[in-house]
């Protein structure tokens, strides 16, 4: 009978230990975040330090942008997705998103033309692949499964 109560205990000691151990792990271990587009750009097309300093100004122009546009898209959607408003501005809110939403792609286009323009001969053969990577890298909603 003292066997099995000592069997037990030790057993219960290292699920503790375990316990611990996994909780510290999830609390304070080192947390990688995905990199920037930036990043990944610099990396790929192996930009120099020049390009990288134009880039930088063409992401802050772009920035000034789309951060106008991205904060009227989420107001616009606010408002479509306000129950107290009559259905019948909800078509005409609709349009309006759908037209942010084009000048914002728009927008994003050019900037990466912009970007383009930096690149030399060799790394424009490798930007288109290298864009479409980055913005594929966009997080999707995953489709319910029944």
């Amino acid at each position: 009978m003292e066997k099995k109560l000592k069997f037990y205990q030790g057993g219960i000691g290292v699920l503790i230990i375990l316990n611990i151990s996994l909780i510290g792990w999830q609390w304070f271990g080192k947390r990688s975040e995905p990199p920037r587009p930036q990043d990944i750009l610099k990396r790929e097309l192996q930009l120099t330090d020049v390009q990288m300093k134009d880039y930088v100004e063409l992401i802050r122009e772009h920035r000034k942008v789309a951060d106008d546009l991205e904060k009227e898209m989420r107001q616009l959607k606010r408002n479509l997705f306000d129950f107290s408003q009559p259905d019948s501005t909800k078509e005409v809110v609709a349009q309006k998103i759908g037209q942010v939403q084009q000048q914002l792609d728009i927008q994003t286009y050019r900037h990466f033309k912009k970007v383009r323009e930096l690149c030399t001969d060799e790394q424009k053969s490798k930007f288109e692949e290298v864009l479409l990577k980055v913005l594929d890298r966009r997080p999707r909603p995953k489709p319910i499964e029944d």
